[in-house]
């Protein structure tokens, strides 16, 4: 895993009811190549530790990681407070994933045209396929993958 931020940071919270608690990052944590403005990471806020979470767009060259109220609860934070924090982005596979050649191989040419895309068009797909663990989401993912190859 690979360190993206750590430091202090205020929680900040969406107006209206129901607004979202959560820490409000710089938006170049993540790279113009990572897929449809997301990036799964781990690590920790004080110290409660998690994994799986994935930073958003704010869309206004910011990024947020949504902080739920029963993990407010455990740290005893609410907006304004201060929270200190390591994140680090989750790895994602190097090269092709095997599971994905099988899938491009079993329609036929699909391989061929997915290794016609630059290197970081492969890279943008296989983040955004492999950035989520539900498998079924995963497989609709592919399906997208497969129907945008023409």
């Amino acid at each position: 895993m690979k360190l993206i931020t750590e430091g202090t940071y205020r929680l900040e919270k969406f107006s209206g009811k129901g607004g979202w608690t959560y820490i409000k990052l710089p938006g170049e944590l993540i790279k113009s190549g990572k897929a449809f403005g997301m990036m799964k990471i781990s690590g920790s806020i004080d110290d409660y530790s998690f994994g799986g979470k994935h930073l958003l767009s704010m869309g206004n060259g910011y990024v947020f990681l949504p902080v739920a109220k029963p993990i407010r609860k455990i740290l005893g934070k609410e907006e304004g407070d201060e929270v200190e924090i390591k994140f680090y982005q989750d790895e994602l596979p190097d090269g092709i994933p095997q599971e994905l050649i099988e899938c491009l191989q079993d329609d036929p040419g699909k391989l061929e045209l997915f290794r016609q895309l630059t290197k970081e068009e492969q890279e943008k797909w296989i983040s955004y396929i492999y950035s989520i663990e539900d498998i079924e989401a995963k497989s609709n993912r592919i399906i997208k993958l497969l129907n945008s190859l023409s």
